[in-house]
């Protein structure tokens, strides 16, 4: 059986997304109009809604005990 190679990110999931589309956002910058040119603006674009997802994702993200209490369904019962 083949192992994975697993190895730790050395940037955040959101460092990584604004650096990328940073990097597509200058490239494009060096492209003349065009189909090119448009196509690395979109995948610029779609990176930094990546960024905002995950930003919002991070901002709705349920704290413990509330997870906890929706998962052992008593947090509205009372001290039963």
């Amino acid at each position: 059986m083949k192992t994975r190679r697993r190895f730790k990110q050395t940037q955040s999931l959101e460092e990584r997304l604004a650096d990328e589309a940073m990097r597509l956002r200058a490239q494009a910058d060096l492209l003349p109009p065009g189909p090119v040119r448009e196509a690395a603006l979109k995948k610029s674009a779609t990176g930094r809604h990546g960024l905002a997802d995950e930003r919002m994702a991070l901002l709705t993200r349920p704290d413990s005990a509330t997870l906890n209490c929706r998962q052992e369904r008593h947090c509205d019962r009372g001290s039963n």
